[in-house]
C-alpha cells in the first residue's frame, strides 16, 4: 500500500481553515487507497485545543496521528513582545528543527510527503521521497529558499496552486505545477431539511487573516442599512477569535441591528457545518488586501454551496476565480451594491432557490476525491 505523510507545524487540531483543509485532503487519500499519517507538533500556548484530532474532527477514516514533541516558542512570555519579523524567523527555524525530528521518526521508510510549508518538506524528506507542496501564498524568507532547494534537490515534486496568482508564481519555479482550487466534503457540509421562517444570512469562519479583518464590521453596517428598509431577515455571525467576537457584540450593543444578529463561537468543524446547513445565504465579504486578493482560495464558497446556500461575495480577484468552477455567486463592488444584493434575495425568493440548486449540484462535482485523483495521476508521471 502507498503511504503519505501530512505535515503541519502549528496548533493542531485547530479551528482555523488549514486544519480542515489538511483533514479533507487526508481523507481523500485514504479513499484512494493510501495509508495516511499526520505529523503535528505538541503545543502549549493559550490557544491550544486540548482534544485528540480524531475527536475534534470526528474522524472515522483510517488516519494515524503522530504528535512529535516540540518546545513551543509561541507559548513563552517573551515571544509576543518580539518584532513580527523576528517572530517569523524564530518560528521558521523552530519548524526546521521539528521537521528533522519527523525525519528521524520516519526511519527512511518510503512515503509521499504533503505540506503547505516547504521548510517542513525539505528537512523531513529523503532524496527519493515524492513531495506535494500546497502553495497558499507566495513564500517568503526561508520558505522561498526551501522551495528553490526542493526544485533542485528533490526531483519528485508537485507544486499545487489554489489560485491563478499562485500558479503564475509556481510556474516560475518548476514545470511540475498544478492549478487545483479547493474543494468540499459533501458528507460533512450538507443542507438541513429545516430552514428558518425568515431568510437567514450568515458568515461562518475566522474573522481575520494575517491581521486583516475580513469585512464583518462592514457587513454589520450594511445590514443596519437593510434594516431601515425591511426586518424580514436574520443574520448569523459564527467564528473566532473570541476577542473579535466580543468586539462585534460590543459594536452592536446600542444599535437596532442587535436584535437581528446571533453571535456564535466557532467550535468544531462539525459545529460550523451544522450552522451553515441552516443558512439561506452565505457571505464572503473579504476586503481588498494583498493576501486575500491574490492568494486566498476560500473553502467557504464550497462549504456554503454544499450546504445548499446562495452566496454573496465581494468582487476581489480570488473570489471572482471561484465562479469559474460553476457556482452561482452574487458579487458586489461597493457598499451600496452589497446592500442591494441582500435586498434582492429578501424580495426574490425564487432566485434564492435557483442559486441554491445550482450550487448544490456544482459542489458535488468539486469534491476532494476528484481533486486528489488529479494529484495522484500527476505523481505517477514523476
Amino acid at each position: 500500500m502507498n503511504s503519505i505523510h501530512f505535515l503541519v507545524f502549528g496548533r493542531f487540531p485547530t479551528e482555523k481553515a488549514y486544519g480542515g483543509h489538511l483533514i479533507s485532503n487526508a481523507k481523500s487519500f485514504v479513499e484512494n487507497g493510501y495509508k495516511v499519517n499526520v505529523y503535528y507538533p505538541s503545543t502549549n500556548n493559550s490557544k491550544t485545543i486540548d482534544l485528540d484530532p480524531n475527536e475534534y474532527y470526528s474522524i472515522s477514516d483510517n488516519i494515524n496521528f503522530t504528535e512529535i514533541r516540540h518546545r513551543d516558542i509561541t507559548g513563552t512570555a517573551v515571544y509576543n513582545y518580539l518584532p513580527k519579523i523576528i517572530q517569523s524567523l524564530l518560528w521558521s527555524i523552530s519548524g526546521i528543527f521539528w521537521a528533522i525530528k519527523v525525519k528521524r521518526d520516519r526511519e527512511n521508510q518510503p512515503a509521499v510527503l504533503w505540506s503547505t510549508n516547504p521548510n517542513l518538506l525539505l528537512f523531513s524528506s529523503y532524496s527519493n521521497d515524492p513531495l506535494i507542496v500546497e502553495l497558499h501564498g507566495a513564500a517568503r524568507y526561508i520558505q522561498r529558499i526551501s522551495l528553490k532547494c526542493i526544485t533542485i534537490y528533490r526531483r519528485k515534486h508537485i507544486f499545487v496552486a489554489t489560485t491563478e496568482s499562485i500558479l503564475d508564481y509556481a510556474q516560475n519555479l518548476t514545470e511540475y505545477s498544478l492549478h487545483l482550487p479547493n474543494a468540499v466534503d459533501s458528507r460533512i457540509f450538507k443542507p438541513s431539511r429545516k430552514k428558518n421562517n425568515k431568510i437567514t444570512f450568515g458568515y461562518v469562519g475566522m474573522f481575520e487573516t494575517y491581521g486583516v479583518e475580513k469585512g464583518i464590521y462592514a457587513t454589520i453596517d450594511i445590514f443596519s442599512k437593510v434594516l431601515e428598509t425591511t426586518d424580514d431577515f436574520e443574520l448569523v455571525i459564527m467564528g473566532g477569535p473570541d476577542e473579535l467576537l466580543s468586539k462585534y457584540k460590543q459594536y452592536v450593543e446600542n444599535l437596532p441591528i442587535k436584535s437581528k444578529i446571533t453571535f456564535v463561537p466557532y467550535g468544531t468543524q462539525q459545529d460550523a457545518a451544522d450552522k451553515m446547513s441552516k443558512l439561506d445565504v452565505g457571505l464572503v465579504p473579504y476586503p481588498k488586501s494583498k493576501h486575500m486578493t491574490d492568494f486566498s482560495s476560500p473553502l467557504k464558497f464550497h462549504e456554503y454551496a454544499s450546504s445548499g446556500c446562495a452566496i454573496i461575495a465581494s468582487d476581489i480577484k480570488s473570489n471572482k476565480e471561484v465562479e469559474k468552477q460553476g457556482y452561482s455567486i452574487s458579487y458586489y463592488s461597493s457598499g451600496s451594491e452589497y446592500e442591494q444584493r441582500i435586498l434582492d434575495f429578501i424580495k426574490g425568493k425564487d432566485s434564492l432557490v435557483e442559486d441554491s440548486e445550482v450550487n448544490l449540484e456544482t459542489a458535488e462535482k468539486n469534491s476532494w476525491n476528484k481533486r486528489t485523483d488529479t494529484v495522484i495521476n500527476k505523481l505517477k508521471r514523476l
